[in-house]
């Protein structure tokens, strides 16, 4: 008889439910933040708008699914994390900082959301510190961008046990 695994954490909604358990893997990814030559510039800006598409498209129905199953309001974090990936202002200060800087887009995107990051868990008011937790999960550099330019939103095993 196989081992019952207990796992605590926060609920994402309420209720009780029973039935197969996707256990989400958070991985540490490293970055490379190798310099781009000039002629690689253009190739990574394209790269990185393409993989931004390919996410927005992804955690849209990744958000529509949620909501189908847990509801609107349990599901308004995966709005929070579209929100970054079509803010235009966010968007362009990367691709201003790739051809500046000659870095690559996950560097420079991980630069930006840890500055972020420190802004917001920095503020003294407990709700803007809680922010970050909407939007933790973009700072991967898997979530916009893998070694072979596709999206990567989770990672996740599947397992067959049962949850309350």
């Amino acid at each position: 008889m196989d081992k019952d695994i207990t796992f605590k954490g926060v609920p994402v909604s309420p209720g009780i439910s029973v039935g197969d358990v996707y256990l989400y893997l958070r991985n540490n990814f490293e970055i490379n933040p190798r310099d781009l030559i000039p002629e690689d510039i253009e190739k990574e800006i394209g790269d990185f708008q393409r993989s931004v598409e390919i996410s927005i498209k992804e955690l849209s129905k990744i958000r529509n699914y949620s909501y189908e199953k847990i509801g609107e309001v349990n599901s308004l974090i995966f709005d929070a994390q579209l929100e970054f990936l079509q803010d235009k202002f966010f968007l362009s200060q990367i691709i201003h900082r790739i051809q500046n800087e000659k870095r690559t887009a996950d560097f420079i995107f991980n630069d930006e959301i840890t500055k972020l990051e420190h802004a917001l868990l920095s503020s003294k008011d407990t709700y803007i510190r809680e922010r970050f937790e909407d939007i933790k999960d973009i700072k991967k550099p898997g979530y916009t961008k893998s070694e072979k330019g596709e999206a990567c939103i989770e990672d996740r095993r599947k397992s067959h046990h049962y949850f309350t």
